[in-house]
């Protein structure tokens, strides 16, 4: 029987796009992990599923590069932050 999992990825608030291995599929939710970090959860049903992604985290009112691509929003922090999840493609900064 195959069966598939769910993920959880974590991405640093710091204003740099960060490298992750997971699967190539939608991004189910993203949420705060704590005051400096926002996750995220993907299905997956193989390993083989995986991929490079890059990600970064933007505050609401801060530049957002073009390339960037909206992936979802994390509830409000207990100090009224909002965090927004972006991916680009890949080494698109190598371009």
């Amino acid at each position: 029987m195959v069966t598939k999992t769910i993920l959880r990825f974590e991405v640093p608030i710091d204003d740099k796009w960060h490298k992750k291995q997971c699967p190539n599929r939608e991004i189910k939710s993203v949420g705060n992990r704590d005051t400096g970090t926002v996750e995220f959860w993907v299905e997956c049903v193989s390993s083989k599923e995986f991929v490079s992604r890059e990600f970064q985290i933007f505050g609401t009112g801060h530049p957002i590069p073009l390339d960037a691509v909206y992936v979802g929003t994390a509830p409000r922090t207990n100090l009224g932050l909002v965090w927004h999840l972006y991916e680009r493609e890949y080494g698109s900064e190598m371009r």
